[in-house]
């Protein structure tokens, strides 16, 4: 429905302030997040120009970066936080070349989505040979109930999940064949081409870093006139300056907690301190993720419970089948409760008796056998086990209830307005911070760890104070001072950058001149005493990857003639370069098939830039409209809902 609606309106401008009176009040609920929703799958949790990104989405761009990482399912735990945002991410560049096949006229059939699964059905089956029985004699894939009948019900939803892939990977092809096409390839670019792949030489050459080591400081004259010439340099974006007020811990007096508050915290906590119910136990873990893995899985794991009920060690067999990441040695996975677990494993696991072995398991990461070891009940952790922490928790509380009633105080009485004095009143003082840019990590005298205070300060409105905030270890109010538009900040601010990047380029003048007076000999050993000189012999310039990514060397290489100096050139590090060819092997001429390779070679490297360049363009620009102005993500923008996923507090 909304799809529909949004072509409706980029189709006919005319009553769109009507439609948008009456999704207003008729889809406003609809659209704007609400943060209380109970997520199923069919949730949507963002929607990037105009495609619904759902909660089902998420979990299968998850499920497949778990896949592609691999390991054991505690690391894949581990992984969880980390590759959620990824996730995200994978999914709104899906939606968005969702879009760009749109705006192409992309049409994909279903007889190209076949094509495409058997393929990637044919690569797998390569090597993994159990999956040969997917393609019937005569090689097509066999229907639906015949690989039922064969693998057993688990294909079905194995066969699905490649289907996704390969209807992913046709409209992807179609789309990179369209911008591919788009790539001009003129003769002169293509011999160019060609004499980088093709075309050996061999060189010297010499790299020279100039020394700074003889230049000093020249005072403030000189280096007013260089700022004043290469002010772009040292232009510096928005910045705020702040004043800061800290209530440190040794500012509010005796922190201390006696036992007696400690004991009456313990007795008050008690019910977060008690355990679930633990077992102990170890796992023989059989991978297996397709359905004829799975099959032959379960065979073996019956093999290996036989061993095992007649006396066979089953450390030695968990060692002799698991993976390193499957466990600890010899399948030991400690104490752990019901949550730490997936369903199926910790069903299993609490069924069983001490010594027990189970019966075959299977979990999203295959085949398991289990044995518990020992069990525990539920338990209240002892008083002497968390004292400590207790302690520190308490110590805490007090120190955050002390400080932020003394900078509340501060704040009734400063008002909106300047800092300083009503902090000198209550025995505090207020420190002015340097301007800092919203990336920057502010400096502020005394304090080492200010977190993410740059964020915190550019949300604040200029002369705002703000709220008691735990900032790195202290607590601390502070008002936005005042804002600084983006300039080049004077000399007295920013003077050792100054200073060193005059020092850069007086040092690079001396070398170039030096340079280009040794050059005048007409032989790279005349370098020798200012650089190393190495020779490269009889490559091509495509297999040097310091050539490949430095056009102005590529280019010299290519023009200057054998026995001649290249021209000296500055190189991205600061250092110069200048080399000596002393042969070339002219390379063969193109053939009718070989030019019409690197035309490809040229427009499929070209389209693949230019497709990766297009969905970053969107992607910025739908951002800029993650809001009402794209009602959240209706038509040309892309919106999120960060708190929903997790992705923010």
């Amino acid at each position: 429905m909304l799809r529909n609606f949004r072509t409706a309106i980029k189709s006919n401008r005319t009553p769109v302030a009507t439609i948008m009176i009456v999704l207003t009040i008729g889809l406003l609920a609809y659209l704007v997040p609400s943060g209380n929703a109970v997520v199923t799958p069919e949730t949507v949790l963002g929607r990037v120009y105009g495609r619904e990104i759902k909660q089902r989405d998420i979990d299968q761009a998850l499920m497949d970066l778990m896949q592609r990482f691999g390991g054991g399912q505690a690391q894949q735990e581990q992984l969880l936080p980390l590759l959620k945002p990824q996730a995200v991410q994978t999914a709104i560049q899906d939606k968005i070349v969702e879009e760009l096949c749109e705006r192409e006229g992309i049409v994909v059939s279903d007889a190209e989505i076949k094509t495409t699964l058997e393929l990637i059905l044919k690569s797998q089956a390569k090597q993994q040979p159990e999956l040969i029985g997917l393609f019937d004699s005569s090689g097509r894939l066999r229907s639906m109930d015949e690989l039922v009948k064969i693998y057993q019900e688990p294909v079905r939803a194995f066969i699905n999940t490649v289907e996704r892939v390969a209807r992913k990977e046709a409209v992807r092809q179609k789309l990179f064949q369209i911008y591919a096409h788009k790539v001009p390839v003129s003769s002169e670019r293509l011999d160019l081409e060609h004499r980088l792949k093709e075309e050996k030489m061999t060189f010297k050459s010499v790299v020279v870093t100039p020394s700074m080591q003889d230049i000093g400081d020249p005072g403030d004259g000189p280096l007013e006139v260089f700022l004043k010439a290469e002010g772009s340099l040292f232009k510096q974006g928005l910045r705020r300056k702040i004043q800061v007020v800290v209530v440190s811990r040794d500012m509010v007096g005796d922190l201390n907690m006696d036992e007696a508050a400690v004991r009456k915290a313990y007795e008050n906590q008690k019910a977060s301190l008690t355990k679930a119910p633990e077992v102990k136990g170890r796992h023989i873990l059989f991978d297996a993720t397709t359905p004829q893995q799975l099959v032959e899985a379960k065979k073996v794991a019956l093999e290996v419970r036989e061993q095992l009920i007649k006396g066979e060690k089953f450390e030695t067999l968990a060692t002799k089948y698991n993976s390193p990441q499957a466990a600890g040695p010899g399948g030991d996975l400690g104490w752990f409760d019901r949550s730490r677990m997936v369903k199926e494993f910790g069903d299993a696991a609490f069924s069983l008796e001490v010594g027990e072995i189970s019966q075959p398991v299977q979990t999203q990461y295959g085949i398991h056998l289990i044995r518990i070891e020992d069990r525990r009940a539920e338990r209240v952790t002892p008083f002497d086990e968390v004292k400590a922490k207790l302690q520190l928790d308490l110590t805490e509380e007090r120190y955050a209830q002390k400080a932020k009633e003394k900078l509340e105080l501060l704040r009734k009485k400063a008002g909106q307005g300047d800092l300083a004095s009503a902090a000198q009143s209550l025995g505090l003082k207020a420190i002015n911070s340097s301007p800092f840019e919203a990336t920057d990590t502010p400096s502020i005298e005394g304090l080492f760890n200010v977190g993410d205070l740059a964020t915190r300060a550019f949300s604040k409105k200029v002369d705002e104070v703000s709220t008691p905030e735990l900032i790195g270890s202290s607590y601390m109010v502070y008002r936005v001072e005042k804002e600084l538009k983006s300039s080049v900040p004077p000399l007295n601010e920013i003077r050792p950058k100054v200073l060193l990047a005059w020092r850069q380029e007086q040092a690079a003048k001396a070398t170039r001149v030096q340079m280009q007076a040794l050059r005048q000999a007409g032989t790279i050993n005349a370098f020798k005493d200012l650089g190393s000189i190495t020779e490269t012999k009889s490559v091509a310039i495509v297999t040097k990857q310091e050539l490949v990514t430095q056009p102005q060397i590529r280019q010299a290489l290519l023009q200057t003639p054998v026995n001649e100096l290249t021209p000296i050139i500055l190189q991205e590090d600061g250092s110069f370069w200048c080399a000596q060819v002393s042969q070339r092997e002219t390379p063969k001429p193109l053939t009718v098939d070989s030019r019409l390779d690197l035309v490809n070679e040229i427009q499929n490297r070209e389209a693949g830039q230019m497709l990766q360049y297009e969905v970053q363009r969107l992607l910025e620009v739908g951002k800029s409209r993650s809001g009402l102005r794209s009602l959240w993500g209706l038509w040309d923008g892309i919106w999120i809902d960060e708190k929903a996923l997790g992705l923010t507090k």
